[in-house]
């Protein structure tokens, strides 16, 4: 359950308590993981489309409803879906989430089991070799195995030498079947090139293939969803690349949205002697503009 913090009307009045419950904040972020991948528009803009679907909602409404603050009414939420470019199967995916969240029920996991991130942070982390990339200051990848999930956790900057370090340790988390379901968690990195996003996306394909899945954790401080979410979007990545903003959020029932688009064809990042891979797909962006630091550009 999650707890926020609401001034009342009266000046002097003392702080509310306004607590979500945990099935409407999983609606709400599954809702804002659609906004994401239709490259995250405004309130207003979303308003605008869906007022051509024939619904007419205040943006403070629909900002409520991206947020958990409530739950938005079913024609709301589907037409959002629709005006994200969501499909019939995905609206169809939407009421029977809607209609779980208004029950207070959750969704179940990919393996019908309740598995959560206090669960995996009981889980002691294991510290993948990286060789003489350890010398760097901060960079380090840990490695928690969680049935039936494998969280990999990168910390530091990551450019393409330290993602080709990082590549034999990666690709025998890949070589795991027991563990399918892989998370990314990108919420400590301070720096990462495109080799990254590209190493991302080649293991996507891989997975893919076996029936399995993977997501990225961007994280909710200042190294944040807007941050990671912007150089995918930059880069034409979402579409493909599960984003969610917590490790909470990422262990969420499989959803349409992982299937949405097929995977692009892509070189292998570190089997190239480029320095990071060009996708090719609905649109052809340059990979090579998306490098991000902790000041990422405006």
């Amino acid at each position: 359950m999650t707890v926020r913090n609401r001034r009342t009307g009266r000046a002097d009045a003392p702080l509310a308590i306004v607590e979500v419950p945990l099935p409407r904040r999983a609606f709400a972020n599954w809702l804002a993981q659609i906004r994401l991948r239709a490259g995250q528009p405004s309130l207003q803009e979303l308003c605008v489309r869906m007022r051509k679907f024939g619904v007419h909602v205040p943006k403070s409404t629909l900002g409520d409803g991206l947020t958990g603050k409530r739950l938005l009414a079913l024609d709301r939420a589907r037409a959002l879906v629709r005006a994200c470019g969501g499909d019939n199967a995905l609206q169809a995916e939407c009421q029977n989430r809607w209609t779980l969240a208004r029950e207070g029920r959750l969704p179940t996991t990919p393996t019908e089991t309740s598995i959560t991130a206090a669960d995996v942070r009981r889980t002691p982390a294991i510290d993948m070799p990286l060789g003489i990339v350890h010398q760097r200051e901060g960079v380090r990848c840990e490695l928690t195995p969680h049935d039936p999930w494998q969280i990999v956790r990168l910390h530091g900057e990551w450019d393409v030498h330290a993602t080709r370090r990082l590549r034999p340790g990666f690709d025998r988390v890949l070589a795991d079947e027991r563990r399918p379901q892989i998370i990314v968690d990108l919420s400590a990195v301070t720096f990462m090139d495109t080799a990254v996003l590209s190493t991302l996306l080649h293991a996507l394909k891989i997975l893919r293939q076996r029936g399995a899945i993977l997501r990225v954790v961007s994280g909710t401080s200042d190294l944040s969803l807007a941050r990671v979410g912007r150089v995918m979007i930059l880069t034409c990545v979402t579409p493909y690349l599960p984003v969610y903003p917590t490790l909470e959020a990422a262990l969420s029932p499989l959803s349409n949205l992982e299937t949405l688009h097929p995977v692009p064809n892509i070189p292998d990042p570190i089997d190239s002697t480029m320095p990071a891979a060009t996708i090719t797909g609905p649109r052809k962006p340059d990979l090579h503009s998306g490098t991000w630091r902790q000041d990422p550009p405006a």
